[in-house]
């Protein structure tokens, strides 16, 4: 529906390894692109060039060997990507290619990526689109981290998966609400962290390392906001905060 309606813009997106399957990866309207991880066991043959003049059409290429053949060849190059709100070093190096068993004669790009300190797992991305630079297909596939952060805190702070229903209206409400407040949420915490920071709840001692808040943390400046403005509005007298209110505060923005 989102390419049908922008027909014009060129739209790259981030999925899960389960679609890249030939109904969904292989199906794709012409102005979308899709970057993957692509499985192991992936039968990978060599690109096709055009024919000459005269010369017949072949369908499918040489094939190649496997993703961990693959993967020990090639010139490698070092590039710098952002992942998960940190710097990372990677190396990485493409190949163009065809997955006939999934985009049939349309070429994909292979890119192999391996941590240089060994610390973390080598793994493959694939994307429909042999054009996109390596390191643009491979900072997409880092940002669909965010979008598994959006759909942890919809389910787990947000109810996403509470509302028991069975027919189509009660699915297409509800998940959508429940995204739409989780983006409302960061949307006031952006408009007001920088106003108010005392709302934020303090960070436990523990927490050397932490540099940004949670989404939780979000969720409970507004908790308190919202409870202040109600004390404040429902108490005849000035409303005061003293060790009691508090500790009713942070009591109550801290409640799930």
């Amino acid at each position: 529906q989102v390419a049908q309606a922008l027909p014009d813009k060129r739209i790259v997106i981030a999925v899960d390894g389960l679609y890249a399957a030939k109904n969904f990866f292989g199906d794709l309207p012409q102005n979308v692109s899709a970057v993957s991880r692509i499985r192991k066991d992936a039968a990978l043959r060599s690109a096709i060039a055009p024919p000459s003049r005269g010369q017949r059409r072949r369908i499918r290429g040489e094939r190649l060997g496997s993703l961990d053949e693959l993967a020990a060849v090639g010139k490698r190059r070092t590039a710098t990507l952002r992942k998960q709100g940190r710097t990372v070093d990677v190396r990485m190096h493409g190949l163009t290619c065809q997955w006939y068993h999934v985009c049939r004669t349309k070429p994909v790009r292979v890119v192999f990526v391996e941590d240089p300190t060994g610390r973390e797992d080598a793994f493959r991305a694939v994307c429909s689109d042999p054009t996109l630079p390596d390191e643009q297909i491979i900072q997409t596939f880092y940002d669909r981290w965010g979008i598994e952060e959006c759909f942890q805190e919809s389910k787990q702070q947000m109810g996403m998966e509470r509302t028991r229903g069975w027919s189509v209206q009660t699915v297409t409400r509800q998940t959508p609400m429940a995204m739409l407040i989780n983006t409302l949420v960061k949307l006031w915490y952006l408009q007001q962290s920088a106003q108010k920071p005392d709302l934020l709840p303090e960070t436990p001692p523990w927490y050397t390392t932490k540099r940004v808040p949670s989404y939780h943390d979000m969720l409970a400046m507004l908790r308190r906001a919202l409870w202040e403005e109600r004390l404040k509005f429902n108490f005849r007298q000035r409303w005061k905060l003293n060790n009691v209110s508090k500790a009713l505060l942070y009591a109550l923005c801290e409640a799930a």
